[in-house]
């Protein structure tokens, strides 16, 4: 695997970056509605409608697409820096970039996650 150009290793990579990418997607909006379910009452801005599910699919469109376009940051990072433990660095970095693109396809989650922590923690202050 080492014996390999950063632009094969990274090319044999593609195809499981996105089926993690597009698993991913609809974990995170099945996340969504059990928050949505949970959180109802703390969360009373949140609506999942028909348009609001029409632009989350653009715009994950637009970012799969973005992820695709930062996906040449590996090979291209590779070549110019020349890591000695190759294989290490191409390991690291492909799972830095898949941790990173999967938690922004979560930031919705954890977003209204956050905003119904606050939202309770708000209410037991004004009510002491």
């Amino acid at each position: 695997m080492e014996n390999l150009t950063p632009k094969a290793w990274w090319s044999s990579r593609r195809s499981l970056f996105n089926r993690i990418l597009l698993s991913a997607a609809p974990v995170s909006f099945f996340s969504l509605l059990v928050v949505w379910w949970v959180f109802e009452s703390r969360l009373p801005s949140l609506e999942i409608t028909l348009p609001s599910l029409f632009l989350g699919g653009i715009f994950f469109l637009f970012f799969f697409t973005l992820a695709n376009v930062f996906y040449y940051l590996g090979p291209l990072t590779e070549s110019l820096i020349s890591p000695v433990r190759v294989l290490r660095f191409r390991r690291s970095a492909f799972a830095a970039g898949i941790l990173l693109c999967v938690t922004f396809i979560f930031f919705p989650v954890i977003g209204n996650l956050v905003a119904a922590w606050a939202s309770s923690s708000s209410e037991a202050a004004c009510a002491m």
